[in-house]
């Protein structure tokens, strides 16, 4: 999120985006992971969310790069961009 495209979340000010960031790590958990599913993916630096997801048992992973994470969706979660997920899980 800090990351993206300035125009994918125009609404969000990088104060929000913090407060954001910071309550959803507050929720978070430190699973152990053990590299058991490299590699799926064209980009080791993905594999790691991937062993992340699974080993959180994960329902999505929120990215805007979806094309990178061909594949990884046979693991049991859904790949989908921060707009998606914005519009469709959002409380508001």
């Amino acid at each position: 999120m800090k990351r993206a495209n300035p125009s994918l979340l125009p609404h969000f000010t990088d104060p929000e985006k913090d407060a954001f960031l910071n309550g959803f790590a507050a929720f978070g958990l430190c699973p152990k992971i053990f590299y058991l599913w490299r590699p799926v993916l064209r980009d080791p630096d993905d594999d790691m969310l991937v062993e992340l997801a699974v080993a959180g048992a994960a329902t999505y992973i929120v990215t805007s790069n979806t094309g990178d994470f061909q594949g990884a969706d046979s693991f049991g979660f859904t790949v989908i961009t921060p707009q998606y997920f914005y519009r469709n899980h959002h409380p508001l």
